[in-house]
């Protein structure tokens, strides 16, 4: 049950085994500027000079470059990168840095995004022979929405331009196999998956010359119920989590699995992000049972907007905890906030075993420090039901991972 943005309210301000575990502030010079001609050679550097603010990178800071603005980071690694653009036009370039790689707590630190974007627009070489300018193609750029099986995902085509023109036709190729599936002249349309699984969809955009640009990005689709409908459901039937368990979500040994993030506009999105701990309730109520040794595992997601003092986050999923091998029972997550003000929200989404005759919600805060470890705290209100409530197809992944 971790969030980007939990993790950096705890890390931003702590300095442990050495490490300043900042979020990054990346900075990006570019040489010889941000206007050039084609077939220059363009120089991205990310190195502090002085004069600079601090850029909180240290020895573990990883590197991720999208540098032809299409979305999606094509390049990993280095702090210095070199490109020459073939086309006239504007291109996005976005830097993505993430603080560290260490163990325990600090494995949070793969999820301290920082990230930069500067415009570098590409003009023609001189010497044309005096006729009109050659046509600068368009730039393709799309986001997508919240994506759940067998429901409308939103797709946004809006952040794509032509910077000598307009744009006129977009074609979607819902899973990246080579056939548009659709056009218009619309930049927004849903699209609807029957199944789960992450999914690359393609989109070509043609500018009123006739020249096209092409960019793809990765959609992870769950097979389940949006996590806020749970939670909205769920509070209907019982009352203020504050009078529930308390819970303690220890992140120290915590293991993640980072997923994709692809840049759109002014957010980094990342999906399919899968985490597993351990578990521990001050009490545990008599509906529970005696768990011994409760282990969790989580699919997130998460978007990400600004850096520092302008991020804003959110994030939503589920949690699986698992009572023992035959109980388990399922949570829906959803969190937002900025690195001053954090808060989250639980329901019970179903389960297995005595875990299926549960309901109920529950609230969590950001992680605090105790003693070297970070830990989440929250409460739970539990209250037993006739009706089982089946362990929902999105946690049967995440049983799986705990057995």
């Amino acid at each position: 049950m971790h969030w980007r943005l939990a993790t950096a309210v705890v890390l931003s301000a702590a300095t442990l085994n050495g490490c300043t575990c900042q979020e990054p502030e990346p900075i990006l010079h570019v040489s010889p500027g941000t206007t050039v001609e084609v077939g220059q050679t363009v120089t991205f550097d990310s190195r502090r000079l002085l004069g600079d603010p601090p850029d909180y990178t240290d020895e573990g800071t990883s590197y991720r470059w999208d540098l032809d603005g299409d979305g999606t980071f094509e390049i990993t690694g280095g702090n210095v990168q070199q490109m020459r653009y073939g086309v006239p036009g504007t291109y996005k370039v976005t830097l993505d840095e993430a603080n560290g790689e260490w163990e325990g707590l600090f494995e949070l630190a793969h999820l301290l995004h920082g990230y930069k974007t500067v415009p570098v627009v590409v003009t023609a070489a001189p010497g044309g022979g005096g006729g009109p300018p050659p046509n600068s193609p368009p730039v393709a750029s799309f986001t997508a929405g919240d994506a759940y099986a067998e429901r409308d995902v939103n797709f946004d085509a809006s952040s794509s331009y032509d910077s000598d023109g307009t744009v006129v036709k977009y074609e979607w190729d819902w899973e990246a196999d080579g056939t548009y599936d659709e056009t218009d002249t619309s930049p927004r349309t849903t699209h609807k998956y029957e199944f789960a699984g992450p999914y690359t969809v393609r989109l070509r955009v043609t500018d009123d010359d006739g020249a096209t640009a092409t960019t793809d990005n990765t959609v992870q689709v769950c097979d389940c119920v949006p996590p806020g409908k749970v939670i909205a459901r769920e509070a209907a039937g019982v009352s203020a989590a504050a009078a529930g368990v308390p819970f303690k979500l220890g992140l120290g040994g915590l293991k993640i699995t980072p997923g994709t993030t692809t840049v759109g506009g002014a957010r980094l999105i990342t999906g399919g992000v899968r985490a597993r701990g351990r578990f521990r309730l001050t009490r545990a109520p008599r509906i529970l049972g005696r768990p011994r040794s409760i282990r969790w595992a989580a699919a997130l997601s998460f978007v990400q907007q600004g850096n520092r003092s302008k991020l804003k986050a959110s994030g939503k999923g589920y949690i699986l905890l698992a009572l023992s091998k035959k109980d388990s029972v399922c949570l829906a997550a959803k969190a937002n906030g900025t690195l001053k003000s954090f808060s989250g929200k639980l329901a019970v989404a179903g389960g297995r075993g005595r875990g299926a005759r549960l309901r109920g919600v529950g609230s969590f805060g950001a992680p605090a420090a105790v003693g070297k470890q970070a830990v989440v705290k929250g409460r739970l209100k539990f209250r037993k039901v006739r009706k089982p409530l089946a362990l929902p197809k999105s946690c049967r992944p995440l049983a799986r991972t705990l057995r």
